[in-house]
């Protein structure tokens, strides 16, 4: 039950990062080109009405990782103590990392300005 709370969280951190990042291609303008090319800004500039939408549902993502990254143990189903586990620590760096993807991805378009 817990690898699978563990690859969730993950899941959820990784989608969450990749939202935030489409949803940001469309406002970063020159470096979008340089890194894409011009068809890519072009589609990245087609993706601009839905960067809301993009955004909230990343923050979703966001959320529901950091609920499942954090929450507590459930309790053994067999009655005994529980055997320590590792805290998936990695899992929560992914998730601290798409946390601060998501933050740039907010924050990048209103300092390029448009």
């Amino acid at each position: 039950m817990r690898g699978a709370r563990i690859v969730g969280s993950t899941a959820g951190a990784i989608g969450a990062a990749l939202t935030a990042t489409v949803a940001s291609l469309c406002c970063v303008g020159p470096v979008v080109v340089s890194i894409v090319g011009v068809s890519g800004a072009v589609l990245a500039a087609g993706l601009k009405p839905y960067r809301p939408y993009l955004m909230v549902g990343s923050l979703v993502l966001l959320g529901l990782s950091f609920w499942s990254a954090y929450r507590p143990a459930a309790p053994s189903l067999s009655g005994g103590a529980a055997c320590p586990a590792r805290s998936g620590r990695t899992t929560r760096l992914v998730l601290w990392i798409a946390a601060g993807a998501w933050a740039l991805a907010l924050i990048v378009p209103s300092l390029v300005g448009s």
